[in-house]
């Protein structure tokens, strides 16, 4: 916007290439920005290129409008009816004569109104400066008093238009009523009406002195505020540059020392690399001299392996072996026969797994073997470390199982008492104590043996006492048929006196105590 655009020879040559902006713009020069804002502030420039467009547009329509007529008579003269050239072309005779007539209305554009300077913001609310919002609230404040004028002159017009007919009613009136008394009527009128204007006068003088008063102090204590921020931001700014200063140098110092590092480290691993190659040139002469030797002798012992380890017929078949001499190929690249590390023997191709052309590195058996199964044929897990674990039928279903205790060979049967199968026969386990099946129950939870048992019937002989803690025999305890050992917990005279205790207590309740008799005096001894 700062260079002075001719706009007049804009519109020159806006009407030479018929109605074309886009391409006027590009030739002078001009943004589409500077135009809309032109087009939008002078209305007589606005005006003119509106109807430059419509010119444009008529011209358009004109031509469309011929070609469409033409074709619609050829239609009819090719003899066609009316109707269906009129679908086939789409001309309607009755526009068109409106339109020659001038009564269809073209179109227009309308113009944007001028009232917009109103509503400009000049200065900016948020600035940095306070002068600028300072002059952003005088601004605002004068267009609201504009405004209140506005309403003002207004209802002022109203009061006119009011009183006009009222005068013009009191003139109809003066031919019937004497003089006097309108008159006094007048004056009382006018007087009122004074006295209201003048009220809203000096409260509008009074509003506008305190508003002035009022902005004056904001001003002042803006300032005030404004100065405060800025020593406070000061402040803030020398103790960042102070926090900054001291980083650097705490940073220049790690630099340092990490450079000094970095060196020590870089001379140790060029050392490193020169030692290592160095070693590495060493042994690569004791190599090539150890190559030389090595391959005369790996040749021999080919030969000698091919003679003595090849039968006859498969030796026809042989054409290459591998650089050590484990496996010995035919003509279409195929493992003929191979060196197995696990029995130290050479084997032919039928007693390894094939892998397509290829054979594995170990033989059936050696495989089974590291597999944990029978070289000859068996289950997986029937052997461990070198120990048959059980037997096997024709199927291939356990039949015996070998004891853990007694080492011997027993019906798996005999190992499916408990709710799973183990390795110990039921004789082994029935010797051990604490066992489900002839010792229950032989000892407590905390290790102590409570029940002891005869070896043979694997009958309860003696029993220790829940209450006096005491060994006793089988026939010192009563008979209780919901125990596993048909005891009960507690001997016969521990019963008895808690019998007793059990009836006292029924008339008087006392708190029963293990192992407590005769101690208390409110409990009678039994």
């Amino acid at each position: 916007m700062g260079v002075k655009i001719n706009w007049d020879k804009f519109l020159e040559e806006y009407t030479k290439s018929g109605g074309d902006k886009n391409s006027t713009l590009k030739k002078l020069g001009i943004s589409h920005k500077e135009f809309n804002y032109q087009y939008h502030t002078d209305k007589t420039f606005g005006m003119e290129c509106d109807k430059i467009e419509n010119m444009r547009n008529k011209t358009i329509e004109d031509e469309l409008w011929d070609y469409i007529k033409d074709e619609f008579e050829n239609h009819i003269q090719n003899g066609l009816s009316p109707k269906d050239s009129q679908k086939i072309t789409g001309f309607d005779p009755l526009v068109y004569s409106t339109r020659l007539s001038g009564s269809d209305p073209m179109f227009k554009k309308y113009n944007s109104p001028d009232f917009w300077d109103k509503y400009k913001v000049l200065y900016d609310p948020q600035s940095t400066d306070p002068d600028e919002r300072l002059d952003y609230e005088i601004h605002y404040r004068e267009k609201l008093l504009k405004l209140k004028q506005g309403r003002f002159d207004r209802n002022q017009i109203k009061r006119d238009k009011r009183k006009q007919k009222v005068r013009e009613i009191k003139l109809k009136l003066q031919s019937s009523l004497p003089p006097e008394t309108l008159e006094e009527k007048i004056d009382w009128e006018i007087e009122k009406i004074i006295k209201r204007t003048n009220k809203k006068i000096k409260d509008l003088q009074d509003r506008i002195f305190k508003n002035k008063i009022v902005g004056d102090e904001r001003v002042k204590s803006q300032e005030k505020l404004q100065k405060e921020k800025v020593k406070g931001i000061k402040k803030r700014e020398d103790q960042r540059k102070e926090l900054f200063d001291k980083k650097l140098d705490d940073r220049k110092k790690r630099r340092d020392l990490t450079d000094k590092l970095r060196k020590e480290r870089i001379k140790e691993r060029e050392d490193k690399l020169l030692q290592d190659f160095i070693d590495r040139m060493e042994r690569r002469k004791n190599l090539v001299k150890q190559k030389i030797d090595s391959k005369k002798l790996v040749e021999l012992v080919k030969k000698k392996v091919v003679n003595q380890t090849i039968p006859s017929h498969i030796k026809k078949q042989v054409s290459r072996t591998n650089r050590y001499g484990t496996q010995f190929y035919d003509v279409d690249n195929r493992v003929v026969f191979s060196y197995c590390s696990g029995c130290d023997e050479y084997k032919g191709r039928d007693h390894f797994h094939k892998q397509g052309k290829k054979v594995s590195t170990y033989c059936i058996p050696c495989t089974r073997k590291r597999m944990g199964l029978d070289p000859e044929g068996g289950r997986r897990g029937m052997f461990y470390k070198g120990v048959k674990r059980f037997k096997v039928n024709k199927n291939g279903n356990e039949v015996e199982r070998r004891c853990s205790s007694c080492k011997s060979f027993k019906p798996s049967n005999d190992f499916r008492y408990k709710f799973q199968s183990s390795y110990t026969c039921k004789d082994c386990y029935s010797r051990l104590p604490n066992n489900h099946l002839t010792r229950m129950g032989e000892f407590n939870s905390t290790g102590e043996q409570i029940r002891w048992y005869d070896n043979r019937t694997f009958e309860v002989t003696h029993k220790k006492c829940n209450q006096c803690d005491k060994k006793k025999e089988r026939g010192e305890f009563t008979m209780v048929t919901k125990s596993f050992d048909g005891i009960s917990g507690k001997c016969k005279p521990c019963s008895k006196d808690y019998r007793k205790f059990l009836k006292w207590k029924n008339n008087k309740y006392v708190p029963y105590v293990k192992g407590l008799k005769g101690n208390n005096n409110s409990i009678p001894s039994f």
